[in-house]
């Protein structure tokens, strides 16, 4: 698979950044970009989650809950995406963008 340059100059080398998920949108799809993220978004995304739900009080504040409703979804969304299956992935990756922008 060949990454865009800023993928690999990305925080950690291997975690996609804007420029990576940029070039998936734009239908440069690949399976090994697929797969990253497909491995990578779950795992920020569990990870944001977590750190929302250890703040004290955030199911008080109405924009903790609605952010921690946005990461849920798109999770969820994710996660029931298979490796294979490049058009739902890129149209679920459009999906969340357009729902989060």
């Amino acid at each position: 698979a060949r990454f865009p340059p800023s993928f690999l100059a990305a925080p950690g080398f291997g975690a996609p950044g804007c420029e990576a998920l940029r070039h998936l949108l734009a239908g440069h799809d690949s399976d090994g970009l697929r797969a990253v993220l497909l491995e990578e978004l779950p795992a920020r995304w569990s990870r944001r989650l977590g750190l929302i739900e250890a703040l004290p009080g955030w199911e008080e504040i109405p924009q903790m809950r609605a952010m921690r409703r946005l990461y849920a979804d798109a999770l969820g969304r994710v996660e029931a995406l298979r490796q294979t299956d490049g058009p739902r992935f890129r149209a679920t990756l459009v999906c969340i963008k357009r729902r989060n922008a």
